[in-house]
């Protein structure tokens, strides 16, 4: 048995390639199998392969026919795998030289069944990823039961889904039969939460030693990555259900169910009868699709409420204006109706093309309003992560009077 397993599904990724394989080759611990699935690809990616193949035997090429996806690649590479240890690896990132020798003897170390590691993200040129985060930022220095680390991973508000930043002890996966679902975006996010619910020994090393790119060819920036991160998303929720109807007393998975009906809720809502339907065609269980249906039926998202101060404050101005034209908006509109107030409208930043009223009120943009800018109460209804940049465009324009209501999305 080699001490690690090191399984890389290959499409089309010949011009980094190169660099990926190379990290892989070189690294200070020896004792590896690397093998590589070549989805069907289109580009030379096989033939950079068989060239390294020549140089090195401890890489393996295993060969889709066709394309087939990530989800049935890597299975093949799990099924052929020899290693103590598997690490998934995309073909057009790269890892540290040291990585596996340092999480081999972590894992040993504390008998870990998975153990995290830090992230680099590194954007192609000219692309703004200032808003994303691909990496646990906090101390985590214990070994954790998997459903506490959920809940203070999703409390701490990290990224702890991406799958190739977790390093994992094969006999787990095979005693936890775990394997990755047919899903195009969220099948890493899918297997982990499935593994980390039953784990019971978890690392979380800092070190950032996988180099994440980022850029205009990846799946995460296709134009159909909205809709395909969805319906992972929904699976994500649907097994995290299923595992808490087996452990009722687990508050850390609910802290999870709560914070991702808050950020699945929205895209639910606003599917076409078309895309509903393909949606639930692609669930794979009776199950799934009866809790897709129970997620439509829900309302609420958010539970927003006034406070007596955020009342008393509201009764001040002469006229509401709510900020946002998101799922949050129509909560707090619905709770002004509950209370008999009525809005001006909704405001914005910038306006989207064709984005003139919602929900039977116009939306403007907000210099449109400064006539109120002095009696009116503004309701800010996006995410709390945009207080501060929302501050500053209505203090830019005049307002006096503005209430964050510092939704969490």
């Amino acid at each position: 048995m080699v001490k690690v397993s090191v399984i890389v599904p290959v499409y089309n990724t010949e011009t980094m390639l190169k660099t990926c394989i190379e990290s892989l080759i070189h690294q200070t611990l020896h004792d590896i199998e690397i093998i590589f699935i070549d989805d069907g690809s289109t580009d030379h990616s096989l033939a950079v392969l068989q060239q390294y193949k020549k140089k090195d035997n401890r890489i393996h090429i295993l060969c889709n026919e066709k394309n087939l996806g990530e989800a049935a690649s890597r299975n093949k590479g799990l099924a052929a795998s020899n290693g103590k240890y598997i690490i998934f690896v995309d073909s057009d990132d790269y890892i540290e030289l040291d990585t596996l020798e340092k999480l081999y003897c972590i894992s040993e170390l504390h008998h870990a069944e998975m153990c995290y590691m830090g992230m680099q993200l590194h954007p192609e040129k000219g692309m703004d990823v200032s808003r994303l985060q691909y990496s646990i930022q906090g101390n985590y220095p214990d070994v954790y039961d998997g459903k506490e680390l959920i809940g203070r991973f999703t409390r701490d508000k990290e990224f702890f889904l991406y799958l190739c930043s977790v390093f994992y002890r094969k006999s787990y996966i095979e005693e936890q039969n775990l394997s990755f679902k047919k899903l195009s975006v969220g099948l890493g996010g899918d297997f982990i939460l499935r593994a980390l619910c039953h784990a019971k020994r978890v690392l979380v090393c800092s070190e950032k030693y996988y180099h994440y790119r980022v850029h205009s060819n990846s799946i995460m920036h296709s134009a159909n990555v909205k809709k395909e991160l969805l319906i992972g998303q929904i699976v994500q929720y649907i097994d995290v259900l299923h595992y808490f109807s087996q452990d009722e007393n687990s508050i850390d998975l609910v802290v999870f169910l709560e914070n991702l009906w808050k950020k699945i809720a929205g895209g639910i809502y606003n599917l076409s009868i078309s895309e509903q339907e393909e949606i639930e065609s692609r669930l794979e269980t009776q199950f799934e699709k009866h809790i897709f249906h129970m997620l439509q039926k829900n309302k609420r998202i958010y539970g927003i409420e006034f406070d007596e101060n955020v009342r008393k404050e509201i009764e001040k101005g002469s006229s509401v204006i709510i900020y946002g034209a998101g799922y949050a908006s129509q909560e707090i509109l619905e709770l002004l109706h509950q209370y008999g107030i009525e809005i001006i409208g909704f405001a914005v930043t910038k306006r989207k093309a064709g984005q003139m009223s919602m929900y039977g009120h116009h939306i403007y943009e907000i210099q449109e309003l400064t006539s109120y800018k002095n009696k009116a109460v503004v309701l800010v209804a996006s995410n709390k992560i945009y207080n501060q940049e929302i501050q500053s465009t209505l203090d830019l324009y005049g307002f006096c009077n503005y209430i964050f209501l510092n939704i969490e999305i």
